[in-house]
């Protein structure tokens, strides 16, 4: 019966140290995009993910990738 909960442990553990990565990979975008401090530009930010994903599902992820890539290319 230990062994099972070790073996919950072992893995929440784990889970743990990814969900940590992903924070600090957040943090990290966050810095770059000049938002870590400004609440109105998070806001903003959040605003564009919203809608964002409004798009897809009206339009279809596989039609907002294409578009997406074509975007990224003339930026590039």
């Amino acid at each position: 019966m230990m062994n099972i909960y070790q073996d919950i442990v072992k893995k929440n553990i784990g889970i743990l140290k990814e969900i940590d990565e992903i924070d600090k990979i957040r943090n990290k975008v966050m810095s770059q995009l000049g938002i870590d401090g400004d609440n109105s530009r998070l806001r903003a930010a959040l605003i564009f993910q919203w809608l964002f994903r409004l798009y897809a599902q009206k339009m279809g992820e596989a039609h907002t990738i294409k578009i997406v890539r074509k975007m990224v290319k003339g930026i590039i």
